[in-house]
């Protein structure tokens, strides 16, 4: 038999024991978040990055989103914004698609009023992803330059062109044709350049170009008379 005191002893004992094999459940922070601004990649490009100030001339805006795995993120939406309130940019929320692109288009200002001073001015596109999950990212720019509007004088020749296939693929030849361009009277085109709008250049009447990359290109035809007289025109080409 037990003395009071050793069973008083004993039950301590074994409370201690239960107490200390206690096992405590971690608490669940109040404040989970989804996918972090690291998650994605955003590329952004204004092309072209250089318009006329004559309420015409376009600049669009590509934004390029990837996930973490390097796919394109389709349905991420983006604000967009400008720094200057200094032409026409719409929309002002765009959303990727399957390809990871979304599409927003600037559009400059009209010219000033006679007499009034007509200089060149920058302006700073800004894309964003929207939602509480990207509250911390950083905004990606371009920038687009605004020049006052060039007017072609009577002597200036006339660049123009075809290409076909109208709609290429990825990889597949595109030719250029600038036959129809056309010079001032007694004159005579003597000089055809051209840019592809990926970093390569070309020239001669007729030309062929291929791009290895979906997406948007400015096609600029330079074309000089023999005075020295130069004109350019472009076409946007998509490639898919």
């Amino acid at each position: 038999m037990f003395t009071v005191s050793a069973r008083r002893s004993l039950l301590l004992a074994v409370l201690a024991a239960s107490t200390a094999c206690t096992i405590q459940q971690t608490p669940i922070p109040s404040s989970l978040t989804g996918p972090s601004e690291l998650a994605l990649s955003v590329g952004l490009q204004a092309l072209p990055d250089l318009v006329s100030r004559n309420g015409v001339d376009q600049s669009t805006i590509v934004a390029v989103v990837h996930g973490a795995n390097g796919a394109p993120a389709a349905g991420v939406a983006l604000r967009v914004d400008m720094n200057l309130d200094f032409g026409i940019l719409a929309p002002r929320t765009i959303y990727t698609g399957a390809d990871g692109r979304a599409i927003a288009v600037y559009t400059a200002p009209a010219p000033p009023p006679p007499g009034s001073p007509d200089t060149s001015n920058t302006v700073t596109i800004r894309v964003i992803p929207i939602g509480s999950d990207y509250q911390t990212a950083n905004p990606r720019t371009a920038e687009i330059r605004v020049v006052p509007q060039i007017v072609l004088s009577a002597d200036s020749p006339i660049p123009q062109f075809t290409y076909s296939p109208t709609t290429p693929s990825e990889d597949q030849l595109v030719v250029f044709d600038a036959s129809a361009s056309t010079a001032a009277p007694g004159r005579t085109i003597v000089q055809y350049r051209w840019n592809w709008g990926d970093g390569e250049t070309g020239s001669g009447i007729l030309e062929d170009h291929d791009w290895p990359t979906a997406g948007i290109y400015f096609v600029v035809l330079t074309v000089t008379d023999d005075a020295g007289v130069s004109a350019s025109t472009t076409q946007v080409i998509t490639v898919g």
